[in-house]
């Protein structure tokens, strides 16, 4: 078999992610990624978002988590509201380790920064290394670019209030498209509240890996206590980009934004 034709390589036991002769790439794994798009490009963004992005500890139960533990109760970064009452608290975002079982409250110094910055931070936990790039590539969406720098299981997570006054409606949705010639499956969710459908929000999981993209869901959400909702997406290995949009169906913008491509 040629290489360019192989769908994985090993040395030894170690899966590889490249192969470089005469230092260039001669094969690569390939990944399902973001483009780093900061413009509309023509296609429908969200609108405009008061931004509110602040920090306090919250309580999560264990039915609204992955992993086996009571609760957690930690600092993390959420929004208060969005502008139009979005959520009334929401967000709260923690990373996941199952091989220990335990999370790390995400504290995002520039929540608040200006659309088309995207900025990177990291975070170390158990011993791994994540990098974030986040922020608002254009009006009205939020970016979250999640990596880490090993080849083992993570999930990331939300919980929080939404303000719906008892009338909740969350669906969960997908649509088809292609890369080249190759299909995929955007797995998104939308909240909005029964009896004022502008309080409305979209939320879409795109994992690194090319096949979680193909057939079955990429996230699991639970809407509980009426008025709250927790989602998080399926363990991923290597990172996964999550995009939030206000209002908006954005699913065109976001499959614009995505590429098949190897890590850098």
């Amino acid at each position: 078999m040629l290489i360019a034709n192989s769908s994985a390589i090993y040395y030894g036991n170690k899966e590889i992610e490249k192969a470089i002769l005469n230092q260039e790439v001669v094969w690569g794994k390939l990944y399902l990624l973001s483009r780093n798009i900061l413009t509309a490009e023509g296609f429908s963004t969200g609108t405009s978002i008061t931004k509110d992005g602040a920090v306090t500890t919250k309580t999560t139960r264990a039915i609204n988590l992955p992993g086996t533990v009571d609760m957690i109760n930690i600092s993390r970064s959420y929004w208060q509201d969005w502008g139009d009452d979005i959520f009334d608290s929401w967000g709260f975002f923690y990373l996941y380790d199952p091989e220990f079982n335990n999370y790390l409250g995400i504290v995002l110094n520039n929540i608040n920064s200006a659309d088309g910055t995207i900025n990177t931070q990291t975070f170390t936990f158990n011993s791994r290394v994540f990098t974030f790039k986040y922020g608002y590539p254009v009006q009205g969406i939020f970016k979250f670019d999640i990596s880490v720098n090993d080849n083992k299981n993570f999930n990331f997570g939300f919980d929080g209030n939404l303000g719906s006054n008892g009338s909740t409606v969350n669906n969960v949705l997908a649509h088809d498209y292609t890369i080249g010639s190759e299909s995929f499956r955007l797995h998104y969710n939308h909240n909005f509240q029964g009896t004022l459908p502008s309080e409305s929000f979209y939320t879409y999981v795109v994992p690194y890996n090319k096949n979680q993209n193909k057939l079955s869901t990429t996230y699991t959400r639970r809407v509980y206590d009426i008025d709250n909702l927790a989602l998080y997406t399926v363990p991923v290995k290597k990172g996964v980009t999550i995009y939030i949009s206000k209002q908006v169906d954005v699913r065109e913008w976001i499959i614009n934004d995505l590429q098949v491509g190897f890590l850098q």
